[in-house]
């Protein structure tokens, strides 16, 4: 349906938007902060979504099978999602998500075939060698950004930490969502690293935001927001569109981003890098195609 096109669209616009929205706050607020205010308020919203569409006897009544694999996909998010958040705070956001985005799709797509049995067309072989290729080229000579790019290692080893345990999330989501309203799913996806936030800042002070700026915590609230409303299109995509049409255009993200934070954060991309860039975005495409 072009309704679930759209709501997965517009999940790809809103986390790109929330990335270049946590960049501009990143060195006000720790990433342990800017994940819990996110997670929050996401988790609000799945709260309020869940109640006004009647799903709350089927999230009561999801089978503990079920509960169990999301809520060790939340876990997973949870700590990858705050490792994603500290890359965006070190690095440019453009490089940031083309690098974690595509390294993910390679990550699912040899869990499945590895793992699920899944069969690897010539396409998605195709696919993952551009894949390979636009994230060597993106790295040949750093980000391209205006600002010198130091600790490159590092944060591709970061990257390549997040693309591979978000890939073992999204296992565990499959298999957790077969029996489980998606709304339902979706709430405890949220709910489980909301929690986790919850305790963290009852027995530390690093999550707990006192002493900011108004106009900094206007930008962080911008940024949870964008993350909440990312979950409530991705959601809504899941219940409106086929899970693979709605995988598809949700990541599209990079693009979004490449271009928000050319826009916003003036970050600049060299030929190679924007080569490079290309080739993930192609990658991508040829990969969830086939």
């Amino acid at each position: 349906m072009l309704l679930g096109q759209l709501a997965a669209l517009a999940g790809a616009v809103g986390w790109a938007a929330g990335g270049v929205a946590i960049k501009t706050v990143s060195s006000s607020f720790s990433a342990v902060q800017i994940s819990a205010v996110g997670y929050w308020v996401a988790t609000v919203i799945m709260v309020l979504l869940v109640v006004a569409t009647g799903s709350l006897d089927e999230f009561a009544g999801m089978p503990f099978q079920s509960m169990a694999w999301l809520a060790g996909a939340g876990v997973l998010y949870t700590f990858s999602d705050l490792a994603f958040v500290r890359l965006l705070a070190l690095g440019a956001v453009g490089w940031t998500f083309v690098t974690t985005t595509s390294l993910f799709i390679l990550f699912s797509l040899l869990s499945g075939v590895l793992i699920l049995g899944d069969d690897m067309t010539v396409v998605a072989y195709i696919g993952a060698a551009a894949i390979v290729a636009g994230i060597y080229l993106i790295n040949r000579s750093g980000t391209g950004a205006l600002e010198p790019w130091r600790g490159l290692r590092l944060r591709l080893g970061i990257s390549v930490g997040v693309a591979f345990v978000w890939a073992a999330a999204l296992l565990m989501t499959d298999v957790g969502v077969e029996d489980a309203d998606p709304f339902g799913a979706a709430l405890w996806l949220a709910a489980v690293p909301a929690a986790f936030y919850v305790g963290f800042a009852a027995v530390s002070r690093r999550a707990r935001i006192s002493g900011a700026h108004s106009r900094d915590l206007r930008r962080l609230l911008a940024a949870a927001l964008f993350f909440g409303a990312t979950v409530l299109a991705w959601t809504a995509a899941l219940k409106l569109e086929t899970a693979g049409i709605a995988a598809i255009l949700t990541s599209s993200s990079p693009l979004f981003a490449v271009v928000f934070a050319a826009l916003f954060l003036r970050e600049r991309l060299n030929r190679w890098s924007m080569l490079g860039v290309a080739l993930c975005l192609a990658g991508i495409g040829f990969v969830l195609s086939g």
